[in-house]
């Protein structure tokens, strides 16, 4: 046996441990240590820990780990830490799990989260209070949620009631869970006719619309002029914020879209049948962009990247930060936009490897989803 007590710079503590397939112990994992670290059995007893020369990719502390079907392990969470990886990595980024993101609290009641490997090659997670099956071939859930927000009152449309408030509560479901119900949320303001875009950063602007009446001809007053962005990975009730408003009024036959800078082009607005520029809410021919909140931020833009690339294609993309950050590339269809409902809209978030220490080139894999994954600042210029 080896003596643990001639490496004093190795602290077990807190550390997590599996077997490999060939039974090889797999260590590492705490104090936020990277180092992988294995360990052999052998007849003669000379055997020793051997330290990889690949090291993690997140530091972890109290994290677990599980054996797959493909010999390879997966290594979920950790104090402070809300990714999996895998040992081998095999050209594989971490992977932020939303469950981790929601049960990471001053508490702390989700480290050493419960991984289990069901019979259908899923995982169940369960942390805190909250469980996922989580498919790790795929890096999918299997319970994705719906969110529906705003709306007119019913009956206001047909009775021309343009005084009538609208909604100011959003849905939200997990369609394919057993027995599912809606989880109501109110937004800071009513509205109906809103767009609502996915950002880069996965979170959901709600633009344009209005206060009171309904979409169609001249049904719809109280034009709400402030954005309010929405988070779906905070708690409820902590989910949305006010931003900065414009000037300009857009209600029915207005949109919104994403800008390949990540700016948002909000446009149009007619509530007449046909071009009427007097009068109440007259026909809108300015167009407009909003800059969400994280042009105020870290700045990050992409250099250098192939023009097209096919699935499963890995490549190289080279960015510039302002300040050193870390680095998530997700890939945003444009959708066709009109009448508050944008068509294809998608995000898809790619694994991404963490830069080498003072490079800004990261490697990406564009791995085959079995399905995409749809969701699920400040100023106007």
């Amino acid at each position: 046996m080896i003596q643990l007590e001639n490496y004093e710079s190795w602290n077990f503590q807190l550390t997590a441990m599996h077997y490999f397939s060939d039974n090889t112990k797999f260590c590492g994992l705490n104090l936020l240590d990277l180092q992988i670290r294995t360990f052999a059995p052998c007849g003669d007893g000379k055997c020793d820990w051997v330290e990889s020369e690949t090291q993690l990719q997140n530091g972890r502390w109290y994290a677990s780990n599980q054996i797959l079907p493909d010999g390879t392990q997966i290594i979920v969470g950790g104090r402070s830490v809300t990714t999996v990886e895998y040992v081998p990595a095999n050209r594989r980024g971490t992977y932020n799990l939303d469950l981790l993101v929601k049960t990471n609290d001053a508490e702390m009641d989700n480290l050493y989260p419960f991984v289990h490997l069901l019979p259908n090659n899923q995982l169940f997670i369960f942390a805190n209070r909250d469980s996922i099956l989580y498919d790790w071939q795929t890096g999918g859930f299997s319970n994705p949620e719906v969110v529906v927000c705003g709306g007119a009152a019913y009956g206001a449309y047909l009775s021309g009631n343009t005084g009538v408030g609208t909604s100011q509560t959003c849905g939200r479901i997990a369609p394919l869970v057993e027995g599912a119900g809606w989880a109501m949320e109110d937004m800071p303001q009513k509205r109906t006719m809103g767009d609502m875009v996915i950002l880069p950063t996965r979170d959901v602007l709600i633009i344009n619309g209005a206060g009171n009446g309904a979409q169609g001809w001249g049904g719809a007053t109280n034009p709400v002029q402030a954005p309010n962005l929405y988070n779906p990975y905070n708690a409820p009730g902590t989910r949305f914020s006010t931003l900065t408003g414009t000037n300009i009024p857009r209600v029915y036959h207005s949109t919104a879209n994403l800008l390949q800078d990540g700016r948002i082009l909000p446009a149009g607005s007619n509530t007449h049948q046909f071009y009427t520029f007097t009068g109440y809410q007259p026909t809108e021919l300015r167009i407009e962009t909003f800059s969400p909140p994280y042009f105020g931020a870290t700045q990050v833009y992409l250099k250098k990247a192939p023009g097209g690339l096919g699935y499963g294609d890995d490549f190289t993309a080279v960015v510039k930060a302002t300040t050193p950050t870390t680095i998530e590339l997700n890939l945003v269809n444009a959708p066709f936009v009109t009448h508050s409902y944008a068509m294809g809209q998608r995000l898809l978030q790619l694994a991404v490897s963490p830069p080498a220490q003072n490079s800004y080139s990261i490697e990406v894999f564009a791995f085959i989803p079995s399905k995409f994954c749809e969701y699920r600042g400040q100023g106007f210029d």
